[in-house]
Order: C-alpha cells, then sequence, then structure tokens
C-alpha cells in the first residue's frame, strides 16, 4: 500500500511536465553528453589546468571547427591584458579586502598637556596599577 501511495505522489507531483512531454512535440536533449563529447577529446587525453579565460577561448575555438566555420584571428584574441603592475596592485587591494583595519594607529595622535591635573590623575593611577590608596 505504501508503495502504491508513494507513486500516487510521484505522478501528482509530475504531472505538468508528464503532460508536456505527452501532448507538446517537444524533443529530449543530450546536450550534456554533446558538451563533453566535443570537450573531452582535447580536455580527457592531456588533461591540464585551465583557467577561466583560456578554457572559454579554447571551448569556443573547438565548438567554431567542428561546426565547420573558418576560425579567425579575432575568435583568438583576448581583451587588452593588464600591465604587471596593474595585476600587482589588483592583486594587493584583493587581499586586503579581507584583513584587518589597522588604520586606527595611522592616526595622529593627541598631544595633552602633561602637566594638566587630569594627565597627572591619570598618570598616577596607572603607576599603582590602578589601586586607589
Amino acid at each position: 500500500m505504501a508503495a502504491a501511495k508513494s507513486f500516487g505522489t510521484y505522478l501528482l507531483n509530475q504531472w505538468v511536465p508528464i503532460r508536456n512531454y505527452v501532448t507538446l512535440d517537444i524533443p529530449g536533449s543530450c546536450t550534456e553528453g554533446q558538451i563533453s563529447h566535443v570537450l573531452s577529446e582535447r580536455f580527457s587525453r592531456n588533461p591540464m589546468g585551465w583557467s577561466r579565460k583560456g578554457l572559454a577561448k579554447l571551448s569556443k575555438i573547438r565548438v567554431l571547427k567542428l561546426n565547420g566555420q573558418k576560425i579567425t584571428a579575432a575568435d583568438s584574441r583576448g581583451e587588452q591584458e593588464e600591465t604587471y603592475r596593474e595585476y600587482g596592485e589588483r592583486m594587493i587591494q584583493e587581499y586586503l579586502k579581507g584583513c584587518t583595519d589597522w588604520s586606527v594607529f595611522e592616526r595622529e595622535v593627541p598631544i595633552y598637556d602633561t602637566n594638566a591635573g587630569m594627565q597627572r590623575l591619570l598618570q598616577a593611577y596607572g603607576q599603582n596599577h590602578g589601586a586607589l590608596n
């Protein structure tokens, strides 16, 4: 009885996709398998580490080739690369985003009158380790 109830619940939850499959003329797709097939020849035989940009460019060129399109220099041309200095500055800024803010120590220290009554009281209090006699 539990199996029948479970199957009934499954049918009710899947009713819209089942109805669409039966009534609409929408063919199925094996897109994931096709993408795997297109890319696997190059990426599986000699596996390497790829950056996101490099992988995107290589995948684009591979798909163009398999589609029989002419590959031009514009297809592999990338954006203008940043200079080494710009890269270094960007890396430093990204690193510093997650770091503790030490700017409180960079502020100018106020100058107090060391002979003022309150300053003398605080110094005495500190020298006696907070004990009032």
